[in-house]
Protein backbone atom coordinates (compact mmCIF):
# COMPACT_ATOMS: atom_id res chain seq x y z
CA UNK A 1 0.00 0.00 0.00
CA UNK A 2 1.23 3.50 -0.83
CA UNK A 3 1.63 6.19 1.83
CA UNK A 4 0.61 9.83 1.98
CA UNK A 5 4.32 10.74 2.23
CA UNK A 6 4.95 8.99 -1.11
CA UNK A 7 2.08 10.87 -2.75
CA UNK A 8 3.28 14.21 -1.40
CA UNK A 9 6.83 13.48 -2.55
CA UNK A 10 5.58 12.52 -6.02
CA UNK A 11 3.62 15.77 -6.35
CA UNK A 12 6.61 17.87 -5.27
CA UNK A 13 8.83 15.90 -7.66
CA UNK A 14 6.55 16.74 -10.59
CA UNK A 15 6.53 20.39 -9.55
CA UNK A 16 10.35 20.39 -9.36
CA UNK A 17 10.59 18.71 -12.78
CA UNK A 18 8.37 21.41 -14.26
CA UNK A 19 10.54 24.13 -12.72
CA UNK A 20 13.72 22.42 -13.97
CA UNK A 21 12.35 22.66 -17.50
CA UNK A 22 12.43 26.43 -17.09
CA UNK A 23 16.10 26.22 -16.11
CA UNK A 24 16.90 24.33 -19.30
CA UNK A 25 16.55 20.66 -18.35
CA UNK A 26 14.59 18.14 -20.40
CA UNK A 27 12.64 15.55 -18.42
CA UNK A 28 13.39 12.11 -19.86
CA UNK A 29 10.94 9.36 -20.76
CA UNK A 30 11.28 5.66 -21.55
CA UNK A 31 11.95 6.53 -25.21
CA UNK A 32 15.27 8.21 -24.35
CA UNK A 33 18.56 6.31 -24.65
CA UNK A 34 19.55 4.36 -21.57
CA UNK A 35 16.09 4.69 -19.98
CA UNK A 36 13.97 1.57 -19.54
CA UNK A 37 10.21 1.38 -18.85
CA UNK A 38 9.60 -0.35 -15.53
CA UNK A 39 6.66 -1.57 -13.54
CA UNK A 40 6.69 1.47 -11.24
CA UNK A 41 8.13 4.08 -13.61
CA UNK A 42 11.49 4.60 -15.30
CA UNK A 43 14.50 2.38 -14.75
CA UNK A 44 18.20 2.77 -15.56
CA UNK A 45 20.59 -0.13 -15.92
CA UNK A 46 23.49 -0.07 -13.51
CA UNK A 47 26.57 -2.27 -13.34
CA UNK A 48 24.89 -4.49 -10.77
CA UNK A 49 21.15 -4.13 -11.38
CA UNK A 50 18.39 -1.93 -12.70
CA UNK A 51 17.34 1.04 -10.58
CA UNK A 52 13.94 2.67 -10.43
CA UNK A 53 14.24 6.42 -11.03
CA UNK A 54 11.24 8.58 -10.15
CA UNK A 55 12.42 11.54 -12.23
CA UNK A 56 15.40 11.89 -14.56
CA UNK A 57 16.35 15.08 -16.39
CA UNK A 58 19.01 15.89 -18.97
CA UNK A 59 20.72 19.22 -19.60
CA UNK A 60 21.19 19.44 -23.35
CA UNK A 61 23.50 22.44 -23.07
CA UNK A 62 26.31 20.33 -21.57
CA UNK A 63 29.74 21.98 -22.09
CA UNK A 64 32.23 20.52 -24.55
CA UNK A 65 34.59 17.73 -23.42
CA UNK A 66 31.98 16.27 -21.05
CA UNK A 67 29.51 13.44 -21.35
CA UNK A 68 25.87 14.62 -21.46
CA UNK A 69 24.72 15.71 -18.00
CA UNK A 70 21.86 13.76 -16.42
CA UNK A 71 20.29 14.59 -13.07
CA UNK A 72 18.49 12.11 -10.83
CA UNK A 73 15.76 14.07 -9.08
CA UNK A 74 14.29 13.05 -5.74
CA UNK A 75 11.91 15.24 -3.78
CA UNK A 76 10.69 14.83 -0.21
CA UNK A 77 7.75 16.70 1.28
CA UNK A 78 7.98 15.63 4.91
CA UNK A 79 7.25 17.22 8.25
CA UNK A 80 10.77 16.48 9.51
CA UNK A 81 14.20 17.00 7.89
CA UNK A 82 15.36 14.47 5.31
CA UNK A 83 17.74 11.92 6.83
CA UNK A 84 21.01 10.38 5.72
CA UNK A 85 19.38 7.20 4.37
CA UNK A 86 17.89 9.15 1.43
CA UNK A 87 21.28 10.60 0.48
CA UNK A 88 23.02 7.26 1.01
CA UNK A 89 20.59 5.60 -1.40
CA UNK A 90 21.21 8.30 -4.02
CA UNK A 91 24.98 7.79 -3.74
CA UNK A 92 24.60 4.05 -4.24
CA UNK A 93 22.41 4.45 -7.31
CA UNK A 94 24.70 7.04 -8.90
CA UNK A 95 27.76 4.88 -8.34
CA UNK A 96 26.16 1.79 -9.89
CA UNK A 97 24.69 3.42 -13.00
CA UNK A 98 27.86 5.45 -13.59
CA UNK A 99 29.82 2.18 -13.81
CA UNK A 100 27.63 0.71 -16.53
CA UNK A 101 30.09 -0.11 -19.30
CA UNK A 102 27.89 -2.44 -21.33
CA UNK A 103 27.93 -2.67 -25.12
CA UNK A 104 25.39 -3.99 -27.62
CA UNK A 105 25.50 -5.52 -31.08
CA UNK A 106 24.42 -3.23 -33.91
CA UNK A 107 21.68 -4.71 -36.10
CA UNK A 108 23.03 -2.89 -39.15
CA UNK A 109 26.75 -3.62 -38.85
CA UNK A 110 26.66 -6.70 -36.56
CA UNK A 111 29.51 -5.11 -34.61
CA UNK A 112 29.75 -4.27 -30.91
CA UNK A 113 28.96 -0.69 -29.91
CA UNK A 114 29.48 0.69 -26.43
CA UNK A 115 26.42 2.11 -24.69
CA UNK A 116 26.32 5.92 -24.55
CA UNK A 117 28.00 7.22 -21.39
CA UNK A 118 26.39 9.95 -19.29
CA UNK A 119 27.63 12.20 -16.52
CA UNK A 120 25.15 11.34 -13.76
CA UNK A 121 24.52 13.48 -10.70
CA UNK A 122 21.85 13.42 -8.02
CA UNK A 123 19.86 16.21 -6.38
CA UNK A 124 17.53 15.84 -3.42
CA UNK A 125 14.90 18.56 -2.99
CA UNK A 126 13.36 18.94 0.45
CA UNK A 127 10.45 20.99 1.79
CA UNK A 128 11.65 20.53 5.38
CA UNK A 129 15.44 20.78 5.30
CA UNK A 130 18.06 18.07 5.93
CA UNK A 131 19.62 16.52 9.02
CA UNK A 132 23.24 17.35 9.72
CA UNK A 133 24.46 13.77 8.94
CA UNK A 134 22.60 13.95 5.60
CA UNK A 135 24.32 17.24 4.77
CA UNK A 136 27.76 15.98 5.75
CA UNK A 137 27.34 12.80 3.71
CA UNK A 138 26.05 14.73 0.70
CA UNK A 139 29.02 17.12 0.74
CA UNK A 140 31.45 14.19 0.92
CA UNK A 141 29.82 12.41 -2.05
CA UNK A 142 28.79 15.42 -4.18
CA UNK A 143 25.05 14.98 -3.92
CA UNK A 144 23.28 18.31 -4.30
CA UNK A 145 20.80 19.18 -1.54
CA UNK A 146 18.19 21.83 -2.37
CA UNK A 147 16.30 23.20 0.63
CA UNK A 148 12.94 24.90 -0.02
CA UNK A 149 12.16 25.45 3.65
CA UNK A 150 11.21 29.10 4.31
CA UNK A 151 11.52 30.10 0.64
CA UNK A 152 8.49 32.37 0.26
CA UNK A 153 7.91 31.86 -3.48
CA UNK A 154 7.35 28.12 -3.10
CA UNK A 155 5.90 28.04 0.42
CA UNK A 156 2.18 28.15 -0.62
CA UNK A 157 2.70 25.12 -2.87
CA UNK A 158 4.61 23.22 -0.18
CA UNK A 159 2.00 24.01 2.47
CA UNK A 160 -0.81 22.80 0.20
CA UNK A 161 0.97 19.54 -0.61
CA UNK A 162 1.74 18.93 3.07
CA UNK A 163 -1.94 19.39 3.89
CA UNK A 164 -3.11 16.73 1.43
CA UNK A 165 -4.38 13.49 2.86
CA UNK A 166 -5.40 10.64 0.56
CA UNK A 167 -8.14 8.29 1.79
CA UNK A 168 -6.78 4.93 2.88
CA UNK A 169 -8.94 3.08 0.34
CA UNK A 170 -7.36 5.09 -2.49
CA UNK A 171 -3.84 4.36 -1.23
CA UNK A 172 -4.58 0.65 -1.55
CA UNK A 173 -5.29 0.93 -5.29
CA UNK A 174 -2.54 -0.52 -7.54
CA UNK A 175 -0.21 2.08 -9.01
CA UNK A 176 -1.95 5.01 -7.34
CA UNK A 177 1.26 7.04 -6.93
CA UNK A 178 2.18 6.60 -10.63
CA UNK A 179 -1.34 7.59 -11.65
CA UNK A 180 -1.26 10.70 -9.50
CA UNK A 181 2.14 11.64 -10.95
CA UNK A 182 1.04 11.19 -14.55
CA UNK A 183 -2.22 13.07 -13.98
CA UNK A 184 -0.45 16.00 -12.31
CA UNK A 185 2.16 16.11 -15.08
CA UNK A 186 -0.64 16.21 -17.65
CA UNK A 187 -2.42 19.03 -15.83
CA UNK A 188 0.84 21.01 -15.53
CA UNK A 189 1.64 20.55 -19.21
CA UNK A 190 -1.89 21.20 -20.45
CA UNK A 191 -2.22 17.68 -21.84
CA UNK A 192 -5.34 15.51 -21.91
CA UNK A 193 -5.58 13.34 -18.83
CA UNK A 194 -7.25 9.98 -18.37
CA UNK A 195 -10.95 10.41 -17.61
CA UNK A 196 -10.89 7.45 -15.25
CA UNK A 197 -8.71 9.48 -12.92
CA UNK A 198 -11.10 12.42 -12.68
CA UNK A 199 -11.28 11.85 -8.92
CA UNK A 200 -7.57 12.61 -8.71
CA UNK A 201 -8.05 16.00 -10.32
CA UNK A 202 -10.90 17.05 -8.08
CA UNK A 203 -10.09 15.12 -4.92
CA UNK A 204 -6.50 16.36 -4.80
CA UNK A 205 -7.23 19.75 -6.38
CA UNK A 206 -4.43 19.12 -8.88
CA UNK A 207 -5.63 22.01 -11.04
CA UNK A 208 -5.16 24.35 -8.07
CA UNK A 209 -1.73 22.85 -7.35
CA UNK A 210 -0.77 23.39 -11.00
CA UNK A 211 -1.79 27.05 -10.73
CA UNK A 212 0.51 27.44 -7.72
CA UNK A 213 3.44 25.88 -9.58
CA UNK A 214 2.85 28.00 -12.67
CA UNK A 215 2.65 31.17 -10.59
CA UNK A 216 6.38 30.71 -9.92
CA UNK A 217 7.57 32.71 -12.91
CA UNK A 218 11.28 32.60 -12.13
CA UNK A 219 13.27 29.36 -11.93
CA UNK A 220 17.07 29.51 -12.07
CA UNK A 221 20.05 27.34 -11.22
CA UNK A 222 22.87 29.19 -9.49
CA UNK A 223 26.32 28.50 -8.11
CA UNK A 224 27.03 30.68 -5.10
CA UNK A 225 30.71 31.67 -5.01
CA UNK A 226 31.25 28.97 -7.66
CA UNK A 227 30.89 26.30 -4.94
CA UNK A 228 27.34 25.87 -3.65
CA UNK A 229 24.49 24.86 -5.98
CA UNK A 230 21.19 26.63 -5.42
CA UNK A 231 17.79 26.38 -7.09
CA UNK A 232 16.29 29.85 -7.02
CA UNK A 233 12.54 30.31 -7.44
CA UNK A 234 10.72 33.65 -7.55
CA UNK A 235 7.20 34.91 -8.18
CA UNK A 236 8.43 37.26 -10.90
CA UNK A 237 11.09 36.58 -13.55
CA UNK A 238 14.33 38.53 -13.81
CA UNK A 239 13.67 41.58 -16.06
CA UNK A 240 15.62 41.12 -19.33
CA UNK A 241 16.23 44.88 -19.59
CA UNK A 242 18.79 44.61 -16.77
CA UNK A 243 20.98 42.43 -19.00
CA UNK A 244 20.34 44.05 -22.37
CA UNK A 245 23.98 44.88 -23.06
CA UNK A 246 25.80 43.03 -20.30
CA UNK A 247 26.13 39.74 -18.43
CA UNK A 248 27.20 41.16 -15.05
CA UNK A 249 24.91 42.96 -12.59
CA UNK A 250 25.85 44.74 -9.37
CA UNK A 251 23.66 43.61 -6.47
CA UNK A 252 22.97 43.89 -2.78
CA UNK A 253 22.83 40.84 -0.53
CA UNK A 254 20.20 40.80 2.20
CA UNK A 255 20.26 38.51 5.21
CA UNK A 256 21.26 38.49 8.83
CA UNK A 257 20.53 35.83 11.45
CA UNK A 258 17.93 33.91 9.44
CA UNK A 259 18.59 31.06 7.01
CA UNK A 260 16.86 32.72 4.03
CA UNK A 261 18.92 35.35 2.19
CA UNK A 262 18.44 37.15 -1.11
CA UNK A 263 20.05 39.09 -3.96
CA UNK A 264 18.43 42.33 -5.23
CA UNK A 265 19.64 44.67 -8.01
CA UNK A 266 21.62 47.71 -6.90
CA UNK A 267 19.95 51.08 -7.39
CA UNK A 268 16.53 49.68 -8.37
CA UNK A 269 13.56 50.61 -6.16
CA UNK A 270 11.02 48.00 -5.10
CA UNK A 271 8.23 49.68 -7.07
CA UNK A 272 10.23 49.54 -10.32
CA UNK A 273 9.45 47.04 -13.08
CA UNK A 274 13.15 46.11 -13.04
CA UNK A 275 13.18 45.07 -9.39
CA UNK A 276 13.62 41.42 -8.38
CA UNK A 277 14.37 39.52 -5.19
CA UNK A 278 16.03 36.11 -5.54
CA UNK A 279 15.67 34.14 -2.31
CA UNK A 280 17.76 31.14 -1.35
CA UNK A 281 18.52 29.02 1.71
CA UNK A 282 22.02 29.38 3.09
CA UNK A 283 24.43 26.51 2.48
CA UNK A 284 24.97 24.62 5.75
CA UNK A 285 28.57 25.70 6.26
CA UNK A 286 27.73 29.38 5.84
CA UNK A 287 24.53 29.06 7.88
CA UNK A 288 26.50 27.73 10.85
CA UNK A 289 29.04 30.53 10.45
CA UNK A 290 26.28 33.14 10.42
CA UNK A 291 24.62 31.60 13.50
CA UNK A 292 27.86 31.78 15.49
CA UNK A 293 28.23 35.50 14.75
CA UNK A 294 24.61 36.63 14.78
CA UNK A 295 25.40 39.15 17.54
CA UNK A 296 27.99 40.96 15.40
CA UNK A 297 26.64 43.03 12.45
CA UNK A 298 30.17 43.81 11.31
CA UNK A 299 31.16 40.13 11.16
CA UNK A 300 27.96 39.33 9.23
CA UNK A 301 28.88 42.05 6.73
CA UNK A 302 32.36 40.56 6.37
CA UNK A 303 30.80 37.11 5.82
CA UNK A 304 28.71 38.62 3.01
CA UNK A 305 31.84 40.10 1.49
CA UNK A 306 33.76 36.80 1.66
CA UNK A 307 31.07 34.23 0.83
CA UNK A 308 28.56 36.17 -1.29
CA UNK A 309 30.82 38.15 -3.59
CA UNK A 310 29.21 36.63 -6.68
CA UNK A 311 26.64 34.17 -7.96
CA UNK A 312 26.64 32.57 -11.42
CA UNK A 313 23.03 32.15 -12.51
CA UNK A 314 21.58 30.21 -15.45
CA UNK A 315 18.04 30.15 -16.77
CA UNK A 316 15.62 31.81 -19.14
CA UNK A 317 15.77 35.60 -19.14
CA UNK A 318 13.48 37.33 -21.60
CA UNK A 319 12.82 34.09 -23.46
CA UNK A 320 16.53 33.46 -24.06
CA UNK A 321 18.68 30.94 -22.23
CA UNK A 322 21.30 33.01 -20.40
CA UNK A 323 24.17 32.59 -17.96
CA UNK A 324 24.80 35.79 -16.01
CA UNK A 325 26.82 36.90 -13.03
CA UNK A 326 25.36 38.67 -9.99
CA UNK A 327 28.11 40.52 -8.13
CA UNK A 328 28.03 41.98 -4.62
CA UNK A 329 28.61 45.72 -5.02
CA UNK A 330 31.82 46.60 -3.15
CA UNK A 331 30.94 50.25 -2.55
CA UNK A 332 27.60 49.27 -1.02
CA UNK A 333 29.09 46.69 1.37
CA UNK A 334 31.95 49.05 2.36
CA UNK A 335 29.42 51.82 3.03
CA UNK A 336 27.38 49.45 5.19
CA UNK A 337 30.47 48.35 7.16
CA UNK A 338 31.36 51.99 7.73
CA UNK A 339 27.91 52.71 9.19
CA UNK A 340 28.23 49.72 11.53
CA UNK A 341 31.65 50.88 12.76
CA UNK A 342 30.36 54.40 13.42
CA UNK A 343 27.41 53.04 15.42
CA UNK A 344 29.81 51.02 17.57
Amino acid sequence: MASNAQVRGALLEEAVSWLLKRVGYRVLTSSDEGVIPGGAGLEVQGRGSRHQIDSLAQFDGTPAFMYPLRLLVEAKCLKSPVGIHVVRNAVGVIKDISENYFSFTSRATKSEIQVQRFNYHAAVFSASGFTRPAQQYAIAHQVFLIDYKDIHAIKPLVDTIKGLKIPRRSLKEPGVVSRIRSTFEAVLSGKDWDNQDAFLLHGLALDSLADQVQSIQGSYFAMLQGRWPIHIVSRTPIPPSLFRNKDVLQCRVWGYAGKTWSFTPLGVSQDSDEYFRLEFALPTVIGELVARHSDSPLTIAEIKEEYFSYMILSGEIGGIRRTVRLVLDKEWIESYKGKVRRRN
